[in-house]
């Protein structure tokens, strides 16, 4: 069997406004107008992390591959596909390509839908190869997990508070999941805004601009990736993982996290998914990075 989910962008714009240039000036723009993926701007990540960051510092469970992004009618698409016991998906950077400081990101993105997913929309920190995370700072623009539709998470990770961080908000969309949304972040010297379809849904502005709560003074990059969760995931039960993959995923520590995120706990040998998951389809029909 092979299960598929697909994340799919339309637009993708990066704008910039400077005090030698008061007005806004776009500084990157794709509408994914080629049939390939610009390699000017963007890397490719690849396979499971392995042997230097295994599950890429989130117990991933899929590996990443080219094969898993590609330019389609003009819109990026980030697929997830199950193949077997095999998962696969796909993660694109602009590190050391396309790096900024302050401005707007915005992006129109589709979603992909289903139990497992988790696509993500987020920026890191320049410096995170020597400064490394949470201390070189990560913004999410758009995390939606696939066990809680109709909710987009906004997240701010720094030294301060990461993982479950305090610095987080979860809004309802009720039609999140139909057509194409368009997902913004403001940064400047001050605060972060976020917005989706020009509704603003949170704002970051400490008072204090520590390194440990504000390491968002530097350049950052952006990654656009289809996590598939190790669990909750297609067609598990608890009782059928193997012991090296529960690691941490105890039903007392899932149930937690559910109870944070207002979503159902589990039950013991509780089957995740099913077989009307098996078709679905999502994608980014643009992208623009906009410096205000």
């Amino acid at each position: 069997m092979i299960l598929i989910r697909i994340l799919i962008i339309l637009s993708f714009a990066l704008i910039q406004k400077t005090s030698d240039n008061p007005g806004k000036r776009i500084i990157y723009n794709e509408d994914f107008d080629q049939s390939f993926l610009d390699l000017d701007y963007w890397n490719y990540e690849l396979g499971d992390g392995c042997p230097e960051l295994c599950g890429w510092g989130n117990k991933e469970y899929q590996h990443y591959t080219k094969e898993n992004v590609f330019v389609r009618d003009e819109k990026l698409v980030i697929k997830a596909t199950k193949i077997g016991d095999q998962y696969f998906s796909g993660r694109i950077t602009t590190k050391d390509k396309m790096e900024f400081q302050y401005g707007t990101v915005e992006v129109k993105a589709k979603l992909p839908i289903g139990l497992g997913v988790w696509p993500a929309i987020w920026m890191l920190g320049h410096d995170i190869d020597e400064n490394i995370w949470p201390n070189c700072g990560e913004i999410d623009i758009m995390e939606y997990v696939g066990r809680m539709p109709g909710k987009i998470h906004t997240t701010l990770h720094t030294k301060d508070s990461y993982g479950v961080s305090k610095n987080t908000k979860i809004s309802t969309i009720n039609d999140v999941e139909n057509g194409f949304h368009v997902y913004k972040m403001h940064w400047n010297e001050s605060q972060i805004k976020f917005s989706i379809d020009d509704q603003e849904i949170y704002t970051f502005a400490p008072n204090e601009k520590t390194a440990e709560i504000w390491p968002f003074d530097k350049l950052n990059f952006s990654t656009k990736t289809v996590i598939v969760e190790i669990f909750p995931s297609y067609y598990f039960r608890l009782s059928k993982i193997k012991p090296e993959k529960k690691v941490g995923y105890t039903i007392e520590n899932i149930n937690k996290s559910l109870e944070f995120y207002n979503s159902k706990p589990l039950k013991k040998n509780q089957i995740i998914g099913g077989p009307d998951q098996d078709d679905a389809d999502s994608i980014i029909s643009s992208a623009a990075l906009r410096f205000l």
